[in-house]
């Protein structure tokens, strides 16, 4: 407020508000008003919130139709991706035949190499597996 009137944007000036219209000399109306809207931010929140989550089931929901998941059982042979690996575009993007030696959970496996002759410390997803066709 300036000089006791209140500032008014000059967009308001063409499209005015409810509370505008209702109560431009009316400070009381004014605050009861301004009340009765923060008493409804809460709800705006939940409502905004539920669409948030609905959106974010929607979305998930269509990815997972579309990812086909890879199903390997104990004793497959498999390749692993290479992540870590200072060769470049043209290192091979696939490491040496594994052996699915144990299913944690679906798409998790515990793996043996068969090169190094050991089990990997760690299991792996099946988006990091290929099988191995010998």
């Amino acid at each position: 407020m300036a000089y006791g009137i209140e500032a008014v944007i000059p967009a308001e000036i063409k499209v005015t508000s409810l509370r505008r219209d209702h109560s431009p000399n009316s400070p009381e109306l004014n605050e009861d008003m301004l009340r009765d809207r923060l008493d409804l931010i809460e709800e705006k929140r939940d409502q905004a919130l539920v669409c948030i989550q609905n959106y974010q089931n929607t979305v998930t929901r269509y990815y997972n139709s579309n990812v086909k998941q890879q199903r390997f059982k104990v004793n497959d042979l498999v390749l692993r991706k290479i992540f870590k690996d200072p060769g470049g575009k043209l290192r091979p993007p696939w490491n040496s035949p594994f052996r699915i030696t144990e299913v944690v959970r679906d798409g998790i496996y515990k793996l043996y190499d068969y090169v190094k002759k050991v089990h990997e410390p760690h299991p792996w997803n099946a988006a990091n597996l290929k099988r191995y066709y010998y």
